[in-house]
């Protein structure tokens, strides 16, 4: 998908932007992980009805997840540039009271909504997935997103 390839190219390049500390912590999930949930839940007794997030163990802080973007772009071949592209604190919070302005008034800017996100932490807690349906995710963070690279190289994405 286009945003996963501008994600991977922004942090390849040094250009995607670290919002404060980047200890903001996000929930991640691999496309396998959220299939073997699918799978999961067809059959558990406990799930219909239900809702379940489903992500990867633990959150992630956001400056981890740029480590692990450029270290499994590294193992996919791929130059990356060991800058950082790093915004105060106060640019996200600008962003995200932009953002909110322009959605009242019936806009909605992506770019703009991404970098007043990128200031928070936006995780949930998977303990009821795990309970009811016996779910465990199926990659680790750099195994995913190396598994994420590939499939988009193989589909000639430019990152």
């Amino acid at each position: 998908p286009a945003r996963q390839t501008q994600f991977f190219a922004a942090v390849r390049r040094g250009r995607f932007p670290m919002v404060g500390d980047g200890t903001q912590r996000r929930s991640m999930a691999y496309t396998g992980s959220l299939v073997s949930a699918l799978l999961l839940a067809e059959t558990a007794s406990a799930a219909p009805g239900q809702a379940y997030w489903i992500a990867d163990k633990e959150p992630y802080e956001l400056r981890h997840i740029l480590d692990s973007v450029r270290q499994a772009l590294e193992a996919e071949g791929l130059r990356v540039t060991s800058r950082q592209l790093r915004l105060p604190a106060a640019l996200g919070t600008l962003a995200a009271r932009a953002d909110a302005a322009l959605q009242g008034a019936g806009r909605y800017v992506q770019p703009l909504h991404v970098l007043g996100e990128l200031g928070d932490t936006i995780a949930c807690d998977i303990a009821k997935a795990r309970r009811d349906l016996g779910y465990e995710p199926v990659a680790t963070l750099v195994e995913g997103m190396r598994a994420s690279i590939r499939w988009c190289l193989q589909r000639g994405a430019q990152l």
